[in-house]
């Protein structure tokens, strides 16, 4: 293939690590694996040559797959895109039934040919070799088949025609058969860029609720915790009061320092400072209570002759008691 954006690398083998220098297709009697990994794990895979090919988006390839609905030929030696274009045959190994994503790497469901059913018993070939659809970056978009091969190596020869398979790709996406595979490639990353998006916007109702039921329930906390602190500050409030007129009774504070007191008791620790502080302070100062009620004591009472010659003499009689008052205790 052939474009301003992407290219075909025909991977002969991949250094995957623990594997050796490609994908053996290993296994035991007579029957082929049916599954067998064409695009290893990790964001990067490094081939024997060095080059780079970015492994980002997985499921994005299996996806593309799958819009074009049609099997992927596994040849020998990519005989597709050798043979083929010079007019020679290219019989089919194998069919990609089905792509699957497994811990990152791609993995394909193949329906072996009789022929490749036997090339790999006779162990003709061992290695399977992906032909990785890329762009310029070494991001690989999709897989345009596999080959068995042995020798591994990297090489990429211009694919210059698709055919019917082509024709049906731009038939799934919707596109006239004179579309271009610029146009292609548009309508690919367009049903990419709708199925992220589509799978972003999923919801699990188990791990949400309604934003209504959200709101009720988050109000009615807050109610709840605002009238436990009013009723916890009205406790206290009260406490305090009781505290402080204990302590001007005892004669352990002085009128002039309860505001002071009361504002140490505006929280909880501000309480135990204050109630340790009465437990041993001593009564240094005379109750209020006494004071008033000695004062009280000391006031005289105006008769009506005392009312009287206080209104002739044009005195106040709240203040002629006072005078009255202030000589009977001098």
């Amino acid at each position: 293939m052939n474009s301003p954006t992407q290219t075909l690398s025909l991977n002969a083998a991949l250094d995957l690590p623990g594997l050796g220098a490609g994908v053996a297709l290993n296994f035991e009697g007579d029957a082929p694996p049916e599954w067998v990994q064409l695009v290893p794990a990790g964001e990067k895979v490094v081939g024997n040559d060095s080059r780079v090919f970015l492994n980002r988006d997985p499921q994005g390839v299996v996806d593309v797959f799958k819009a074009r609905g049609l099997d992927l030929p596994i040849d020998i030696n990519h005989a597709e895109f050798h043979r083929a274009p010079r007019g020679e045959e290219a019989p089919a190994a194998g069919w990609i039934k089905e792509l699957e994503l497994r811990a990152g790497a791609i993995w394909g469901r193949v329906e072996w040919t009789p022929s490749g059913a036997a090339a790999l018993n006779a162990k003709s070939y061992r290695y399977i070799s992906p032909a990785l659809i890329t762009d310029k970056a070494g991001a690989v978009l999709s897989i345009a088949g596999a080959g068995l091969v042995n020798r591994p190596n990297f090489v990429m020869p211009a694919l210059n025609s698709h055919g019917a398979s082509m024709k049906n790709l731009l038939a799934k996406l919707g596109l006239a058969e004179t579309a271009t595979e610029n146009d292609a490639i548009a309508a690919v990353e367009t049903l990419q860029t709708s199925l992220n998006a589509a799978k972003a916007g999923q919801v699990s109702l188990a791990l949400y609720v309604p934003r209504a039921d959200y709101d009720v329930a988050l109000n009615r906390a807050k109610a709840a915790e605002t009238a436990l602190e009013t009723h916890r500050s009205n406790e206290r409030a009260a406490k305090v009061a009781s505290l402080v007129d204990g302590a001007l009774k005892a004669g352990k504070i002085t009128p002039a320092t309860k505001d002071f007191y009361v504002r140490l008791c505006s929280n909880d620790e501000g309480v135990k400072q204050f109630e340790g502080f009465l437990a041993a302070a001593p009564s240094f100062f005379t109750s209020v209570v006494d004071l008033a009620q000695q004062q009280d004591a000391n006031k005289v009472a105006l008769n009506a002759d005392q009312l009287a010659a206080a209104k002739v003499m044009g005195i106040d009689p709240k203040k002629f008691a006072e005078h009255l008052a202030a000589q009977t205790t001098a």
